[in-house]
């Protein structure tokens, strides 16, 4: 209450780090005519509830900490950083890549990263020829060796392309790591070295997605620590 409204509501209070924020009525701050705004509101308030759970959460920074540092040691070993994902995560993928080939907010040389899938006509022909649940391992399989470093994207963590392709990970002694939504029990955390959960009040897709990205922009933060002003 105090970082929304300004002000505490009572001169005592106990802090349960904000736990119980499902039952604050939030929307009571506008009237009635500004639905629009109230809409707004509570999408941007459910979304910071969530970053606030993820801050509070000592084991899922670890498992995020640990995470940046693969990336740090891969990248300073000459590796390559790969990323994959589908549909929104594939987006997703493309956008942590670009961040560490270009710069995410200081000046160093570009680093190496592959987005899996981008090129539409690999896509097409090992989909023709193979199975679309071969997009990315075949992709893998052609460019990656022992030092690079996978992190794979997706939601349901059962998609068919992202289980195959952390099967090819581990038969060419990639390490990889999977972000993901709840589900701890899922085809593609069985694979993986490091799975990476949302909290479990986060289920959509969307507020999954969102988690995502914000952690593929620290990691990139961590990655690129001893290139800055290279």
């Amino acid at each position: 209450h105090e970082l929304i409204l300004g002000k505490p509501e009572a001169d005592y209070f106990i802090d349960d780090k904000a736990f119980n924020d499902k039952h604050w009525l939030w929307e009571r701050t506008y009237n009635e005519e500004n639905t629009d705004l109230t809409s707004a509101f509570n999408f941007f308030t459910e979304s910071s509830i969530s970053f606030s759970h993820i801050a509070q959460n000592s084991d899922l920074l670890n498992k995020i900490q640990i995470l940046g540092n693969n990336v740090r040691e891969t990248l300073n070993k000459g590796g390559t950083i790969f990323l994959a994902g589908n549909g929104g995560s594939f987006s997703d993928s493309q956008h942590i890549a670009a961040e560490f080939i270009g710069k995410l907010n200081k000046e160093r040389i570009p680093l190496p990263s592959i987005a899996l899938g981008t090129n539409l006509s690999s896509v097409t022909a090992i989909a023709n020829d193979f199975g679309y649940e071969q997009i990315f391992s075949r992709e893998l399989d052609a460019l990656g060796s022992e030092k690079d470093y996978l992190i794979t994207l997706s939601t349901s963590g059962n998609s068919k392309n992202i289980v195959k392709l952390l099967e090819t990970a581990k038969l060419k002694k990639i390490k990889s790591s999977l972000l993901t939504g709840p589900n701890f029990e899922t085809q593609a955390s069985k694979l993986c070295d490091l799975t990476i959960n949302t909290p479990n009040n986060v289920k959509t897709t969307a507020g999954i997605q969102q988690i995502h990205i914000a952690i593929g922009h620290y990691i990139c933060e961590i990655g690129q620590a001893d290139f800055i002003g290279c």
